[in-house]
């Protein structure tokens, strides 16, 4: 930045005669970009701009930035070269930079960045935030129980982490905390590049420019950008907006389109947002301006909450609740909903502008008594279905909708569904409904009697009548450690590591109590509680539950009323304390009415409560087969609760909901199914059809993926890999 304009010209001249040379040796499978030199001389990159622009480069870079000028130099001289590019082409910032140099840069019309920034910070122990950074050497974190950011979805912050012991494992030199700190920044910067992509086609930036005003400045303590503001390079309407987003490489053109807004927000451009939102996440979109959310519903979750991590209630059914976010891919966000409210959460895409206006105004319209929140453009008949009153509508504002809807809508949300081939109910496969085959039930195979255990010899054996404890727990220590202490005391012990294997063992088992950490592989803990909780032939089990993750007695009291368990216990634990918990319920179990076991008076009859599963399944399928499809449904869910793990009844009850065109009771339901018999064909190709069906088109994928690998021959294996080939 500094060299006289010599020396400027002869890097210029020198520049553009190796652009040449590589022009001539290019292959073509190559993609080739011209490097535009100057240093901070705005006249002279200009120039070298134009003369790279007339060669046939694939994109334009800007080299010789960032090497010592000053910051605002480099700044001032991208807002007068970037307006000036080739708007056809790609630009790409070699070697910048900072989350502010992105933003500054995505402002000028760049597109593409790298940078060593992330991850060679991480390695000295710098985590970027989006309000600040945090530096693990200092003191002020040496008793710090808090994530890097609570704000942040990526592994480090969602697994638990807390900045004491990641400056511990700084300090101490171990590797692990370098690659949690490159993935945490690494994630920001993608999350930096999302939402400016989404505020872009929000016409939002400005807002977004301000919100990332501060990211990884301040110490905090104890692809896509918007290009210039000009009438040459400004879109004029939303037709060429739509065309620059849908044209091949959709991803590459939003650097190099300004977004020129009047005050207003503009429907049609908003549903266009919400498409490449839509195919980016693969999940649906829903477009908030169109919902009619009951007020009620926003019980599920504080304003504080809703207002920090960008997610609103929109509808809850039973036992699931509809969600818009703007970043549907946090499971961390999800989890922790589902673990809160006791349901099953659905994901939606939202724009970010949309989402924090929509909870402002319905946060506050819970405040002044208000039953509902309608959005300007609710559709009457959303309305009515929802119970709105007439006066509460005609007090909604009057927004005409906008022309020839693109997205389908379900019965009380206003969603739009990703651009993908959609299936409809005749695809579902019926072929299977009405068989009650037994042999559908074998989920793996699980052995009759427990499994050789690793104690001394000098451990007792367990009577004939010891009570048989399972331990779900995913550190090996921990089983080990509970096993060795529950055999001395006489009990016979069963161990998984896994969710799923827990589900297939309680079933083939019927244990007489489950020890079960919350967080586990493939199913949560607390999504096993319910289950067996929920069903009349496991719901006398008693489960004490432990947990590293979940602390408080808030959580301990949601898990005993929410979930059904008995103890609730914080691990690290004291081994008396787990010990003790386990024979009081234990003995509680045995005094109860209803309960297990040999010492009770009345037991529960498994066989009768199987039997009794199966008629129902058997009246389930004659209904059906009668035409009478609300009362096959009743005979299915009331087999369900009493065997909630039988998986003909889960199977052909998500078969009948389907039927019926409740996609996400099937979705439930076919989940469910598929995790009791993970290799049952039509089961995974039903679900693949439903996630379809209903917008999820990354889950769609994963399915028809799952299916090919166990569909019955080679026919069917080739035409679903078509399928997935036009889906993809």
């Amino acid at each position: 930045g500094g060299s006289a304009r010599p020396e400027l010209e002869a890097a210029v001249e020198r520049t553009t005669r190796w652009a040449r040379r590589c022009l001539a040796a290019k292959r073509p499978d190559q993609g080739v970009f011209g490097i535009i030199q100057g240093g901070t001389d705005a006249e002279l990159r200009r120039a070298h701009a134009a003369e790279l622009a007339a060669m046939p480069f694939d994109g334009l870079a800007l080299g010789g930035f960032s090497v010592g000028e000053p910051i605002e130099a480099m700044h001032e001289t991208l807002r007068q070269v970037g307006p000036t590019l080739d708007p056809e082409r790609p630009h790409y910032l070699m070697g910048v930079g900072t989350p502010r140099d992105l933003v500054d840069a995505i402002a000028c019309g760049v597109d593409m960045f790298d940078c060593v920034l992330p991850t060679r910070n991480a390695r000295n122990g710098q985590a970027l935030l989006r309000r600040g950074r945090v530096v693990l050497k200092q003191a002020r974190y040496r008793e710090d129980q808090g994530p890097l950011d609570d704000e942040c979805g990526c592994p480090c912050c969602a697994s638990g982490y807390t900045r004491a012991y990641l400056r511990h494992l700084f300090l101490a030199k171990e590797i692990l905390v370098l690659r949690l700190l490159s993935v945490h920044n690494l994630w920001l910067y993608g999350q930096l590049v999302r939402e400016a992509r989404e505020a872009i086609l929000a016409g939002d930036y400005e807002a977004f420019r301000a919100r990332w005003a501060g990211a990884g400045k301040a110490d905090v303590g104890g692809g896509a950008g918007l290009a210039l503001v000009g009438a040459d390079a400004s879109v004029q309407n939303r037709r060429e907006l739509q065309e620059k987003m849908t044209q091949q490489g959709d991803k590459k053109a939003l650097g190099r389109v300004a977004l020129r807004r009047s005050g207003e927000a503009d429907p049609e451009a908003e549903l266009e947002a919400l498409r490449a939102l839509s195919e980016q996440y693969g999940v649906p979109g829903i477009d908030l301006g169109q919902i009619c959310i009951r007020l009620s519903d926003l019980e599920l979750l504080p304003q504080e909450i809703a207002e920090r991590r960008l997610i609103l209630p929109v509808l809850v059914r039973d036992d699931r609740v509809f969600v818009a976010m703007t970043n549907p891919t946090d499971k961390k966000v999800v989890d922790e909903l589902e673990f809160v409210t006791g349901k099953r959460v659905f994901p939606y895409v939202a724009l970010q502008a949309a989402v924090s206006r929509v909870i402002a105004e319905a946060y506050g319209a819970k405040v002044r008594g208000e039953q509902f929140y309608v959005g300007p453009r609710c559709p009457p008949e959303i309305q009515a279905k929802m119970g709105v009153q007439r006066e509460e509508q005609e007090a909604a504002p009057s927004v005409p909708p906008p022309p020839s809807p693109r997205f389908s809508q379900p019965p009380t949300a206003a969603v739009a569904r990703a651009a993908a081939p959609t299936r409809d109910d005749s695809e579902l496969s019926y072929s299977e409904l009405g068989s009650t085959n037994p042999d559908l039930s074998v989920v793996a195979e699980l052995p009759k009697a427990p499994p050789p255990r690793s104690a001394p010899s000098s451990a007792p054996q367990p009577a004939a009548d010891a009570r048989t404890i399972l331990i779900v727990d995913d550190e090996p220590d921990i089983r080990r450690l509970l096993s060795r202490v529950l055999t001395n005391k006489g009990h016979r012990i069963l161990e998984a590591e896994r969710g799923l294997e827990a589900l297939r063992m309680i079933k083939a088992h019927t244990p007489d109590l489950l020890v079960l950490d919350a967080m586990l592989p493939e199913v949560h803990g607390f999504e096993i509680a319910r289950r067996v909780k929920g069903s009349a032939k496991f719901s006398h089990i008693p489960i004490v539950m432990v947990s590293a993750v979940y602390k408080g007695w808030r959580v301990a009291e949601d898990a005993r009323s929410s979930y059904g368990v008995d103890a609730y216990i914080e691990k690290p634990f004291r081994l008396g304390d787990v010990v003790g918990a386990i024979e009081k319920a234990l003995a509680a179990a045995q005094r109860a009415p209803g309960a297990a076991g040999p010492a009770q008076q009345q037991p529960v009859d498994p066989n009768a409560l199987s039997a009794e599963a199966e008629r129902c399944l058997n009246e389930g399928v004659a209904a059906y087969q009668a035409g009478r499809l609300d009362e096959a449904i009743e005979h299915l869910k009331r087999g369900l609760s009493i065997n909630g793990l039988a998986f003909r009844l889960r199977f052909h009850l998500g078969l009948l909901y389907g039927k019926k065109g409740m996609i996400y009771e099937a979705i439930q339901e076919l989940e469910q199914a598929v995790e009791q018999n993970p290799n049952h064909f039509p089961v995974i190709k039903n679900l693949a059809v439903l996630y379809q069906k209903s917008g999820f088109r990354n889950k769609a994928v994963e399915a028809w993926e799952r299916a090919m690998r166990v569909a019955p021959d080679e026919a069917t294996r080739a035409s679903i890999k078509e399928h997935l080939v036009t889906l993809l």
